[in-house]
């Protein structure tokens, strides 16, 4: 091997990293071994890993290109998948090979259950008549090769980081190759159905939970760009339509709701303006389907907290499915006609700014409407859209002197649609922390999917619980009693599996624990 790293003769400083070593042939298991590297800015891993190599060190890893082009060196660093070549070199880095293959030796795993997957799925274009005739290929196609398909470096990081993957290898081809399939399906000389292979290889298994767009080093979003894209076709082809999704749909078709009322709905029992004396700003309140309907106490929470703000909340009676659902499944006909509906009903009240208090209806208002009221319209869409924790901190100088001591420990996780789909992740910390005498114990991984997002929970119940039994070990592994979240979708999950594990938590919305403070604390 030669490396490709330059004699570091006045290092800035000397990192340790630690590399987790095994060979098969003479070692009965994997050790961690520490090492002491020459340390200069811009260093990146791989050359790390190269200096140790002129040092005597011969352990196994990939490289090739050496400038995130083709995939090869994809690694775990510090537990998250990243390419050696692109990743800048820190003290006490822990590298280890990818978990999800069996390893080779030292950070080289064996791929072939995944060239399994490539041969199954006969990943290139297949076909049968001559190339002599003249083909067109439209603009938007070459658009989405240019922005999709040819920038995917196959370095297997988005099926590292995928939990539907982690839970069902065999039934779900993964965000990498589905993206693949999708290139297939774009191509003009491809003659199978790329479309039913991606049902047959567990399309509806996607969370959409945005770790793989997270983890991706060209920031793809498969999600969106394929997967929901996939889901709209077979929809409309009429393939492989799960029950469960016809249940939704036809719910929502007939009620305007995602699930079934359990007791009085909140909007039956709240006035549809709530104006606090001396208030300081006007934003409407999309309460979305859960919190209507299965969580009332929550959305309760929500009009105490922003009440005792000193925000007036108009809250329209007739206000419908924010159409979420509906997109995650490829119901998007019917996904369009509940947000003209709701645009209509929030511009007759006049309100420029929602608020929210489910991710999921915060990430569909922020990403979605805007995309199919201009399609549907031809106008710009101009309605902002908030998370209640991302409002009480940036717009709103929340009354901290009105929250009363909750002594308890408490962990928090993060909601997929709100941490990866926009981007709040401190907001809730930050007004956990604010509670006098309230200690927030980090999980390791809050940011796991715990299987309530993609309506997999619906489609394929299965896979959602197996990621959701997942997720309630890295709760577990907190040692608290009491489980925070800033999504409805997300307490509806754990609270269920954690029922069925007979569990003794207490999993609760973030605004419920705000008004608790308020209301005395404990």
């Amino acid at each position: 091997m030669v490396a490709y790293i330059l004699p570091i003769e006045k290092p800035e400083k000397y990192v340790k990293i630690h590399i987790r070593r095994y060979n098969p042939e003479f070692d009965e298991g994997p050790v961690i071994k520490t090492y002491d590297i020459p340390f200069v800015s811009t260093m990146t891993v791989m050359q790390a890993l190269e200096y140790l190599w002129d040092q005597g060190e011969y352990m196994a890893f990939r490289s090739n290109c050496r400038e995130f082009t083709c995939g090869s060196c994809a690694i775990l660093i510090n537990n998250e998948p990243k390419l050696a070549c692109m990743t800048l070199l820190e003290d006490n880095m822990v590298l280890e090979p990818l978990s999800i293959f069996p390893v080779s030796r030292d950070l080289v795993v064996d791929q072939n259950k995944l060239i399994k997957k490539y041969e199954k799925l006969r990943l290139w274009p297949d076909y049968n008549r001559k190339c002599t005739e003249d083909f067109q290929v439209s603009q938007e196609t070459i658009k989405r090769y240019e922005n999709i398909y040819s920038r995917c470096v196959e370095c297997y990081c988005c099926l590292e980081s995928c939990p539907s993957l982690a839970v069902d290898w065999d039934s779900y081809a993964g965000p990498m190759l589905m993206v693949q399939l999708g290139r297939l399906d774009d191509h003009p000389l491809d003659e199978l159905d790329r479309v039913r292979m991606t049902v047959a290889s567990g399309l509806f298994n996607c969370t959409t939970c945005m770790k793989c767009e997270e983890v991706c080093p060209l920031d793809l979003s498969c999600p969106r760009d394929v997967i929901e894209n996939f889901r709209k076709k077979a929809v409309e082809r009429g393939e492989g339509i799960l029950q469960g999704h016809l249940n939704v749909v036809k719910k929502i078709e007939e009620t305007g709701k995602y699930v079934s009322p359990e007791g009085t709905p909140f909007l039956e029992e709240i006035s549809e303006k709530i104006e606090p004396r001396k208030a300081i700003d006007t934003v409407g309140f999309f309460v979305g389907c859960l919190a209507d309907l299965n969580f009332q106490e929550s959305a309760k929470a929500l009009v105490n907290v922003l009440k005792r703000n000193r925000v007036t909340l108009l809250i329209p009676r007739d206000q419908v499915c924010c159409g979420s659902p509906l997109i995650r499944m490829g119901q998007t006909k019917i996904a369009e006609e509940m947000v003209l509906k709701n645009v209509e009903i929030f511009k007759k009240k006049n309100a420029q700014r929602i608020i929210t208090l489910c991710a999921h209806c915060a990430y569909t208002i922020k990403k979605d409407w805007p995309n199919i009221y201009k399609k549907k319209t031809g106008k710009e869409l101009n309605m902002e859209v908030m998370d209640v924790s991302e409002y009480l901190i940036k717009a709103v100088n929340i009354d901290k002197k009105g929250l009363k001591s909750l002594e308890k420990e408490v962990t928090y996780h993060d909601p997929c649609y709100l941490n990866r789909g926009l981007g709040i992740s401190g907001e809730p910390r930050e007004l956990i922390k604010r509670i006098p005498k309230l200690k927030l114990v980090e999980m390791q991984k809050a940011d796991r999917c715990c299987g309530g997002g993609g309506e997999v929970k619906d489609g394929v119940p299965e896979v959602a619980e197996a990621i959701g039994l997942t997720k309630m070990e890295l709760i577990r592994n907190t040692e608290v009693d009491t489980v925070i979240t800033a999504c409805p979708h997300c307490v509806k999950q754990l609270r269920e599996i954690s029922s069925k594990r007979e569990d003794k938590y207490e999993i609760c919305s973030l605004v419920e624990l705000l008004d608790r403070s308020y209301q005395g604390g404990l």
